[in-house]
Formats: structure tokens, sequence, C-alpha cells
């Protein structure tokens, strides 16, 4: 007996290795996707922060400017007032702790007292980078937003700082705490599907292991009942019915053997004493002894074709069917009975209609019919063929008024081997039953003592029965 499956190759672990790399790969793009997602909306909320601020700055400084030239009566606006403004402006916006604002006047630099530590640092050792004024964009890790007010002869240079490094960490805490509590639930649902996947396809290794374990010398196994009525349900039913079958063939083939080795060994048993007698020259007439050999020898044959025959019957190429009018068929059947010695046999009108048959085949079976018929009823009793059509068969009706065929017989009739009296082998009905089905037709029998029924169909368009 071949070794369990190994590990790698059980279906359950192969679906859970295929969940656990989707679902590495859906957390990497989940982290990707939330790091982009999350660095988008904070530089877009920092954006609009800088932007915000520096707006709110030239706006007060415009408008305090302009209260200071109304109330002095002057058009011009003195250094030092212009710096009053300025620190009056940036002490009402004292930046916060994403944001840093500069003003610039020439060398002087005014900032707001608050700001991101990074940013703070490196103002207070001067080693801000200078950006262009009037533009925003990034540079060295910190994003701007720079506008100019020009006063006289004065540019007031307005700089809103954000340190984006602060927030490409933030991003990166966010994504790394997503990618824990990711793991840790993803960890948790590869659990249970592995256990959930372990446990459905329970049913799929009871499959399997009554597979590996079924022998053609044993056919008795069976998968063991599954709960429920899914698909492995369903298919340890469907490897059940398929062990039943084999089994039953199996009985089927063994009992077929001994039925033929039983039919064989009487008449070789029977030409084998008739050829001792030829050889030991004490046949008393030697040629009534060739006859009764050729006899067996003739049955022998007879059985051997019908053997062949049904064995072929299950395939395709077994017919060759022709279009061909009834009348043709009933011809032949006529033209076979004194051959049958069949005295007593009546054939009606055959209907007008074609079918497309192996003609060859429907003869056999009808001659089959007819030749039961007159073997196993009384001599001088009336055995008629009739005919009926419906829109989809055509029907032979082979009748007697003879005793009839026993229950015990009638119960298998058509089976191999199955015959109602000691002469014959059992085949032709069984022959002519294969021909009935291999058509896409039928054979019935009835028999209730006082005469027998057997009608055999064929369909018009002759499709095989699947």
């Amino acid at each position: 007996m071949k070794s369990p499956m190994p590990l790698v190759r059980s279906l359950w672990f192969r679906v859970a290795l295929g969940s656990s790399v989707v679902l590495v790969a859906t957390l990497s793009i989940v982290v990707i996707t939330v790091h982009q997602l999350t660095l988008s909306s904070e530089r877009r909320e920092l954006d609009s922060t800088l932007r915000f601020e520096g707006q709110v700055i030239e706006d007060e400084i415009i408008r305090d400017l302009q209260s200071i030239v109304e109330s002095q009566g002057t058009t011009a606006v003195n250094f030092d007032d212009l710096e009053i403004v300025i620190g009056r402006s940036l002490a009402r916006h004292p930046g916060s702790p994403v944001h840093l604002t500069l003003v610039r006047i020439d060398d002087l630099v005014l900032s707001s007292s608050r700001g991101p530590l990074r940013l703070t640092q490196l103002r207070d050792v001067g080693m801000l980078p200078s950006v262009p004024p009037g533009s925003r964009g990034s540079v060295e890790g910190i994003r701007f937003r720079s506008t100019v007010i020009e006063i006289g002869d004065l540019d007031v240079v307005i700089e809103a700082l954000g340190d984006d490094a602060a927030i490409v960490d933030g991003a990166r805490d966010i994504v790394l705490r997503t990618l824990i509590a990711a793991a840790i639930g993803g960890l948790i649902g590869l659990a249970g599907l592995t256990f959930a996947v372990h446990r459905s396809t329970r049913g799929l290794r009871a499959v399997s292991a009554t597979v590996r374990r079924t022998r053609l010398e044993d056919l008795s196994i069976r998968v063991p009942a599954q709960r429920g009525t899914g698909e492995v349900s369903q298919l340890a039913g469907n490897v059940n019915a398929m062990l039943d079958e084999l089994e039953s063939a199996r009985s089927a083939k063994d009992q077929l053997i001994a039925s033929v080795s039983h039919e064989l060994r009487t008449p070789l048993a029977a030409a084998r004493g008739h050829m001792d007698l030829l050889t030991t020259q004490r046949s008393a007439d030697p040629d009534k002894t060739l006859i009764r050999i050729d006899r067996e020898i003739e049955r022998i044959t007879r059985l051997v074709e019908d053997l062949l025959a049904l064995s072929r019957s299950g395939d395709s190429a077994w017919l060759s069917r022709t279009l061909i009018h009834v009348g043709d068929i009933v011809s032949e059947l006529q033209g076979r009975l004194p051959a049958l010695d069949a005295q007593y046999v009546r054939i009606d009108s055959p209907p007008d209609v074609f079918i497309e048959v192996d003609a060859d085949r429907v003869l056999q079976a009808l001659t089959n019919l007819v030749s039961n018929a007159t073997m196993h009823t009384p001599s001088g009793t009336e055995v008629s063929v009739t005919f009926e059509t419906s829109p989809e068969f055509l029907t032979f009706v082979v009748s007697d008024t003879g005793p009839g065929i026993p229950a015990d017989v009638l119960e298998r009739f058509g089976q191999a081997f199955v015959r109602g009296s000691s002469t014959g082998t059992g085949l032709g009905l069984a022959v002519t039953r294969a021909v009935a089905l291999a058509h896409g037709g039928r054979l019935d029998a009835r028999s209730d003592g006082a005469g027998t029924e057997i009608r055999i169909s064929f369909p018009f368009d002759a499709s095989p029965n699947e």
C-alpha cells in the first residue's frame, strides 16, 4: 500500500499556503496604499495650512499698513512701522507644531515663535534653506509657500514652511500600526481558514483513502457517510455508487465466466467423446458420429458468436445504420422461416414506414424471437408477428399461445444465460435486448401462463440510449 500523502501535497495545506501568499500580497498592497494615501492627505492638509497662514498674514500686513497711512495722512511707510506691523501679525499667528512662518525684508528676518522642532532648530542656527520668492514646493524635506508684497521700494517676502520629513515619519508610523494590526488579524484569519479548510476537506481525504485501499480483489470498501449535502458529500456518494457498480460488474463477470465455462463444457465433452469413438474405431456409425460432432461444434460456434455480439454491443461501431423500409426486413424474416422449421408463424402486413437501423442486427433480433417462440411452444402453436407505430417508435410484437414463461425466468428476461428450458444457450434474448438498446429502443415481455407477448421497439430517429 502506498504511503500517506505528504503534507506539501495535501489539498488543505496547499489551500492554506496559497491563502497565505494571497494574504501577504494583499497586506503589502494595503500597506503601500495606506502609506501613499496618508502622505497625500497629510501633504494636502499641510499645503492648505501654509496657504491659509501665508494669506492671512499677508492680508493683515496690508490692512495694518493702510490704517497707519490713513492715520498719519502720508503715502510712505517707514521701516520701523513696517517692522512693528509684521511683528504684531506674527504675534497673532505664532505658528504651530506643523508650520513655521518667516517674513524677510532685505536682511531682516522675522519669525513666528512656534514651529516644527526640526525647522526651529535650523532657524536658530541660521541653516534654513532659502526658497525662491513667490513660489511653492519642497526643498530638503521642507514644504514651503512663498508670497511677495511690494511696499514702496521694499519687497516683503512671507514664507510659510512645513516639515515634510515629519509627515513622512508620521505616515510611516501609521503604516506600521496598520501593518501590525493587519498582520495580527491576518494570522488569526489564516488560522481560522486553515482549520476550516482542513475540516471541510476531511471528506476528500476519506475518499482518497478509500480509493487507495480499493483493489479489484476486494471492492467492499466504501467511503464513510459524510454530513451535509455539499460537493464533498456528493462526491463521496458518487464514489460509493461507482464502487457499487464495479462490484456488480465484477460479480456479473464472474457469473458470466462461470456460465460460459459451464456452457462450453457440455458440447466440448460431447465432441471429445464422439472423437474418442472415432479414433478408437468403436463407433457403430462413423457418419452419424461426425454429424453429432459437427452439431456440437456448431453449438460452440453459435455460443462464441453470441458472446462476441454481446461484448461489442456497447461499441458505437457495432451498428451500421441505413434507412430501410420495414417491408424489406419482413421479407428477409419470411425467407428465414423454412430454415427455422417455423410452419405456424403468421406475419401481418408491415406498415409503410422507413426506419434508420442496422438491418442485419434487427433481423437477427427478430429471428431470435421467432425461433424462441417456435422452440418453446408445443408443435402446431401459432406464432404471430404484428406491428404497432407511434410518433417515436415502431414496435414488433411477437406473440404465441403457448404455456408462457416461468415467473422466475420472466424476472430475469433478457439477461445472459437465462433460459426456460435445457435447449439453447440462453444468449439469444440477451443479444436481442442488446440490439434494441443499441438502437435506443427497448425489449419488453409479458406472460400470464396462457401465452407470451414480446415487444421489441426501435425509434424512428435511432438515437442510442445514454
